[in-house]
């Protein structure tokens, strides 16, 4: 059975190399065009607002949105769906295969699955707040470039450029800061679930190895389900992280009514 199953595994590879080459693929020409067509209904809109309104607008403010963040919002219409449609499959398929090896150490894997979302709903509360408060801030400091790199020569004419650079230099140390807050709940999240995948370890290996010793598990059934449980929980990851944390970097604070 060795050289067929060599054969098996080996085929297996090449049909996710070639389906993930694919998914790659549809995914980033499909947000080439989202972002196209949102930039340019983006831009209808801005032609049809009030004279009035677009001269009190900030025009780095619109830049950002035209830029940056369609291009989070291409990412998260464009991925969304799939993503989680393939990862609840994962998720069913994975769920199977360890009730298949154990029902009693599956029961445990899904006695952890509330703590590991908790600490995802914990994180992205913060992650909503940061991602808003950076998009702000970022979009500031596209209008101050904006603003002196279109002056650039009065301020060179009346010998303004160390008062000018302070001012980005401040515009850019509000953005930094904000960033770091991100950075910091962003970063909070990974550990905080490296943390709940890490306690199950202990978990498995203990359960199982009264199992094995009470003769009701096989050496080779418990290592085999302490390799496959550590996958369970990346297709829920990523089934949250596409429901909320895509939300929350798409939640930006529009300030024109368009």
């Amino acid at each position: 059975m060795l050289l067929p199953s060599i054969l098996v595994y080996v085929s297996v590879v090449v049909g996710q190399v070639i389906l993930a080459f694919f998914e790659n693929y549809y995914a980033m020409a499909s947000m080439a065009d989202v972002t196209k067509n949102e930039q340019l209904v983006l831009y209808d809109k801005v032609q049809k607002v009030s004279y009035s309104h677009s001269s009190n607008s900030q025009s780095g403010d619109l830049l950002a949105r035209t830029t940056s963040d369609i291009d989070e919002i291409a990412n998260f219409f464009v991925l969304t769906k799939p993503v989680t449609i393939l990862n609840i499959c994962n998720v069913i398929l994975i769920l199977v295969v360890l009730f298949t090896f154990s029902w009693q150490l599956s029961l445990l894997i899904l006695a952890t699955i509330p703590l590991y979302y908790w600490t995802l709903n914990f994180f992205n509360k913060r992650l909503l707040t940061t991602s808003k408060e950076e998009r702000k801030e970022y979009s500031k400091v596209m209008e101050s470039l904006r603003e002196k790199m279109e002056g650039i020569s009065i301020i060179r004419l009346f010998a303004k450029e160390q008062f000018f650079h302070k001012k980005l230099e401040n515009d850019t140390e509000n953005w930094r800061k904000e960033k770091r807050k991100y950075s910091w709940a962003y970063t909070g999240l990974d550990q905080g679930i490296i943390f709940v995948i890490t306690i199950t370890t202990p978990l498995i290996i203990g359960l199982g190895g009264y199992m094995v010793m009470n003769n009701t598990l096989t050496i080779g059934t418990l290592m085999a389900f302490y390799s496959f449980s550590s996958w369970l929980y990346n297709p829920l990851r990523m089934i949250t992280r596409y429901a909320d944390t895509g939300t929350a970097r798409c939640s930006c604070p529009w300030r024109s009514p368009l």
